[in-house]
């Protein structure tokens, strides 16, 4: 898991990112629902947590706002309690990498929605 982000970190070729997305997609969708549920919540290096959440980066890097937006909500749904350190660093990322406006939009709509929920 970690090595499919080490490889897609390494890149901006669609390609490369594409076939890193379409990877992590059939892992995350045919785990058995036990572990989807996360009982491990207290363990960050569980290896389900550190898959969706390299997804999550994976589809960042792709530019991708449709992929980026579905990865998204899965996190939401899979991993509600580090949704909102993932948005916020993913804000981080997006000033530091300097991603363009329509991803940044889309990151800033669940960073606001994670971040500040009433």
């Amino acid at each position: 898991m970690n090595a499919l982000s080490s490889f897609a970190n390494k890149t901006y070729k669609a390609l490369i990112l594409i076939k890193s997305h379409n990877c992590a997609e059939k892992i995350t969708n045919a785990v058995d629902e036990v572990i989807k549920a996360d009982a491990d919540k207290p363990e960050p290096g569980q290896p389900w947590r550190i898959l969706n959440l390299n997804h999550g980066i994976i589809a960042s890097r792709k530019h991708n706002t449709d992929i980026m937006n579905n990865v998204s909500e899965q996190l939401l749904i899979r991993l509600a309690g580090d949704a909102k350190v993932f948005f916020a660093n993913g804000m981080k990322q997006m000033d530091i990498i300097g991603y363009p406006d329509h991803v940044r939009h889309d990151m800033e709509q669940f960073y606001q929605l994670t971040n500040h929920a009433t």
